[in-house]
């Protein structure tokens, strides 16, 4: 897993900053309230220092905003539909007991695999079978 680390804190000092500006508080009287110099406060802002995570949840507290609005939430990728796989039903599929009618493309259509689709298509399907 690629992690940019530099990009990461300079997300972080950028969200810290907003929602400071956002309190109307300097940075002199956020740090002096989570308890670091302002230095060292201004260096997190500009994404120049790391913040641990309790100065973190200082800060969240000082600045009357949730944890989670100060750290970016990864990003996962994504399928795009286009990389979705559809599996035609064989009758390879299914237990030796049961087998496909010869009528099941026609009778769920070419392409209705959906659920509803194929719940639409037991009654006609099972309508077909007989016991051996």
């Amino acid at each position: 897993m690629d992690f940019d680390r530099v990009g990461f804190d300079r997300q972080v000092g950028l969200r810290v900053q907003r929602a400071r500006k956002a309190a109307g508080m300097t940075q002199e009287e956020v740090a002096k309230r989570i308890g670091i110099p302002r230095p060292s406060y201004a260096n997190v802002e500009s994404g120049r220092q790391r913040i641990p995570l309790d100065v973190l949840w200082r800060a969240a507290i000082v600045l009357q905003t949730d944890i989670s609005k100060l750290v970016p939430q990864p990003e996962y990728r994504r399928r795009r539909p286009a990389e979705i796989v559809r599996i035609r039903p064989t009758s390879a599929m299914l237990p030796a007991a049961v087998k496909l009618p010869s009528t099941t493309t026609s009778i769920l259509g070419s392409s209705d695999f959906t659920l509803p689709g194929l719940l639409q298509s037991v009654p006609a399907i099972a309508g077909e079978h007989s016991d051996d």
